[in-house]
């Protein structure tokens, strides 16, 4: 006899309830906590993805205004050169002065006098205008004014002025070619409104 048959009949009862138990736990694990930790790990990816997609939708709530102001922004870039920057009228008047200085040391010619005329505003753009008088001799006033009107900002010469710097009496005493000459002219440039 084995030791199962000399048992009594609600021990062998307890005993394949018992096992019966351990098959179902045993099924449980191999079963149903894969799929709880599997349900658990993606929940939290749910959560991750979620709350990417409530930044690209505010990302994708704002693409229009930040096309506009994409939009702007390379068009100030592209004519950036053109204008003069500066957040007033008098921080363009001293580039503005900056600029004719440069440009006037460079070939040789003597600033006189600028005066600062009052600034127009024109559209969207701002008219800022210098009465300048600069002194040299004729190749260098020649160059400077070419160097302004050509520069890659946009300057405009008005109303100028070109005579003898010399009297008459002093004219018969100087050799011709170096007579020192005088230029009188209105130098204009352009900002945009400040940003």
């Amino acid at each position: 006899m084995t030791p199962v048959e000399n048992m009594d009949a609600s021990r062998q009862r307890q005993i394949a309830v018992g096992l019966l138990v351990i098959a179902a736990i045993l099924l449980l694990c191999v079963t149903i906590l894969p799929v709880t930790l599997a349900n658990r790990a993606l929940n939290g990816e749910i959560e991750t993805l979620h709350g990417r997609l409530q930044r690209l939708e505010t990302i994708a709530s704002q693409d229009e205004e930040l096309r506009a102001r994409y939009t702007k922004l390379r068009q100030n870039q592209a004519t950036r050169g053109y204008f003069l920057q500066g957040d007033s009228e008098a921080v363009a008047s001293a580039e503005l002065q900056r600029i004719l200085k440069n440009i006037t040391t460079a070939h040789g010619t003597q600033l006189m006098s600028t005066q600062i005329l009052p600034a127009v505003t024109e559209d969207s753009l701002t008219r800022v205008s210098l009465r300048i008088r600069i002194r040299g001799p004729v190749e260098g006033l020649v160059e400077s004014l070419y160097e302004l009107e050509s520069n890659l900002a946009l300057l405009f010469l008005d109303n100028i002025s070109i005579r003898t710097a010399v009297s008459v009496r002093q004219r018969l005493r100087v050799a011709n070619n170096n007579l020192p000459f005088e230029a009188n002219f209105d130098l204009t440039a352009y900002m945009t409104e400040a940003q």
